[in-house]
């Protein structure tokens, strides 16, 4: 049974610059604090509890959140000495919440604080709260009667209720064009904090030529501002979903992408821009500084960022600090302070990244730099240390996206330098691992190189027969159930023994289930007069589902099954979307998780199976 830590903790003022009497309350009472002032130093303690916790363990770690009223986020952690560790409440702060946790089984103690603005006393909600209700609207209004932003905040929780499911998505835009016209006339261009409201309420007003002449306006009065990077996100987010051309979305973005890397490439919509999609459009010095700040500024506990900074300083020719940065994170994935960085309580970390991964991946990441300095001997010593260590980890889910990676880099390196037999027997262990037809097609191109390719096509037989031979395993019987869809019609899977079952996990606020519907109604369509049922499995209420409905251009034509939890769990599916299939005698025969573009794998087993 999981051991289960409750801290008890208190969180004491160490500055006394205040001399008010809810201050001296504060300092009197050893229970968590009701005022935390910005610009103030705290001092978190965790204190022994009935479970016997011992803070004088070297193991005790609090990870910190802060909203700041720019709308920009602080993350990080403090590793706690005899239970004591000192927090700075840095100027602007508006929202704190942290957790305790150990670096060997992590389970945490969560705590939230509002700060109070330490000049006046008052407290500071804004629009920084990670949610904030009409209570906390009239509040801040109340304290700051000029923070326009707070009707920002406000609006965007109504659309996030709406996008749930609990509200009706008109009653977003009737919403948003009432406080527009309460805050038109007050609004100043030269403030950013207010053209940050203007720009929001326009968006769920869904004015989108208005929003983008303000996004602009933005950009041209205040480019390095956090507003900035918040107007466009939501813009970016809510205008692609709901426009009803959203072409038009993706050519301002792209237009406004572009200026943002030629112009301001380090701004904080230049900085998100530089690690996602738009990258493309930024130098490879451009990309390395701003994951840098990344890193040093805004959170230093993403490991994938770190990850992704060694391949940019790579990527620049800076091979001296690509190898400073691998080499920090081999010895951190292997000393643990992977989880330190990344805490993950214990009971959310099934079928996620262990160990063998982040050490797997930081072996490839050396080889990667042993590779430009075209040492390829290391370079494959590395990949097999590499391909070693995430054999170790194979209840992470997502492992064989990396082991094909590493694999697929191995090969090309052992091609470069002409051991040609080497990298045939290196493809033939990622088409076992994989089974993908794709490593066939790299086959080919080998045989083509070699000047063997007449023989390929016996290789290839041969090799399909041999590694479906070997991973022959004997089917599991699919679990049986009892659910009624949206109809309230009772689906019971031992009633449909003799035919192909294909069950599709869902959630409504996955993009990639949304992209697959069409897909899936496509297959269903074509394979209607056979033995063959699809249900749409989903843990979402009937409301929320027919909420989802409303807001899609197309919606499953088969049975959606709502309120499906214990049906995802008989069935342990915790990514969307999954698919699953049974066959005609109640076996599971193929199970993916995730969308790429298409269902070719998906609609082959169907049509296996249905012709058997």
């Amino acid at each position: 049974m999981r051991k289960i830590f409750y801290f008890i903790f208190v969180v004491i003022l160490s500055s006394c610059k205040n001399n008010n009497s809810d201050t001296k309350t504060v300092l009197s009472n050893l229970v968590l604090p009701s005022f935390i002032y910005e610009e103030e130093e705290i001092i978190v303690n965790a204190l022994r509890d009935s479970t016997g916790f011992d803070p004088s363990l070297d193991t005790i770690y609090f990870r910190v959140f802060i909203a700041m009223q720019d709308l920009s986020q602080r993350q990080g952690y403090i590793k706690l000495e005899e239970g004591k560790g000192k927090l700075f409440i840095p100027k602007g702060a508006a929202f704190l919440s942290g957790s305790f946790y150990t670096s060997e089984d992590i389970e945490v103690k969560n705590f939230e604080r509002r700060i109070y603005d330490r000049h006046n006393n008052k407290e500071v909600i804004n629009a920084y709260q990670v949610h904030t209700n009409l209570e906390m609207m009239e509040k801040e209004l109340s304290n700051h009667p000029n923070n326009l932003a707070i009707y920002a905040k406000y609006i965007q929780e109504l659309q996030e209720e709406a996008y749930f499911g609990k509200l009706d998505d008109s009653v977003v835009q009737v919403e948003a064009q009432k406080y527009l016209g309460m805050i038109e006339n007050k609004v100043s261009l030269e403030k950013a904090s207010d053209l940050y409201a203007f720009i929001i309420l326009n968006n769920y007003a869904k004015r989108y030529d208005k929003v983008e002449a303000l996004l602009l306006e933005m950009l041209r009065k205040h480019p390095y501002s956090y507003f900035s990077k918040e107007s466009y996100i939501s813009y970016k987010v809510w205008s692609k979903r709901y426009r009803e051309y959203p072409n038009e979305t993706k050519i301002f973005l792209d237009s406004i992408s572009r200026y943002i890397a030629n112009n301001i490439p380090h701004s904080p919509i230049g900085v998100a821009n530089s690690l996602s999609s738009y990258r493309k459009y930024y130098s490879k010095e451009d990309i390395a500084t701003n994951a840098q700040y990344y890193v040093d500024n805004i959170d230093s506990t993403f490991i994938l960022i770190r990850d992704r900074l060694t391949k940019y300083h790579l990527n620049a020719k800076n091979i001296e600090k690509a190898r400073e940065f691998s080499i920090k994170e081999l010895q951190n994935a292997k000393s643990g302070q992977w989880k330190v960085m990344n805490p993950v309580p214990a009971r959310d970390r099934r079928g996620g990244a262990n160990r063998g991964s982040y050490i797997g991946f930081s072996y490839q990441l050396l080889a990667e730099v042993n590779e430009s300095e075209k040492d390829y001997k290391q370079a494959i010593k590395y990949l097999d240390s590499a391909y070693i260590s995430y054999q170790t980890d194979k209840q992470n889910r997502f492992v064989s996206y990396p082991i094909t990676q590493a694999l697929n880099l191995k090969a090309n390196i052992q091609r470069r330098i002409e051991k040609n037999d080497q990298a045939l027997q290196t493809y033939e262990t990622l088409y076992q691992e994989t089974k993908d037809d794709r490593v066939l097609d790299s086959i080919q191109v080998l045989f083509k190189e070699t000047q063997q390719e007449q023989g390929f096509e016996n290789y290839a037989k041969n090799l399909k027969e041999r590694v479906e031979n070997k991973n022959q395993e004997p089917k599991k019987l699919a679990a049986n159930f009892s659910i009624k869809d949206m109809s309230g019609y009772e689906i019971k899977l031992s009633e449909w023994k003799g035919r192909v079952v294909v069950l599709n996990f869902w959630a409504n606020y996955c993009l990639p289930c949304a992209k697959e519907i069409p897909y899936l109604n496509e297959l269903w369509r074509e394979t209607q007069t056979k033995d063959i049922i699809f249900l749409a499995v989903t843990k979402n209420t009937p409301l929320e589902v027919t909420r989802f409905a409303q807001r899609q251009k197309e919606m499953f034509s088969f049975s959606i099954l709502p309120n499906a939890k214990e049906l995802a769990d008989v069935y342990d599916v915790n990514l969307v979307p999954t698919q699953i299939i049974i066959n005609k005698k109640g076996e599971i025969v193929h199970r993916e998780s995730g969308f790429g573009g298409n269902i070719d794998k998906l609609k082959q087993v169907v049509l296996e199976e249905l012709n058997k």
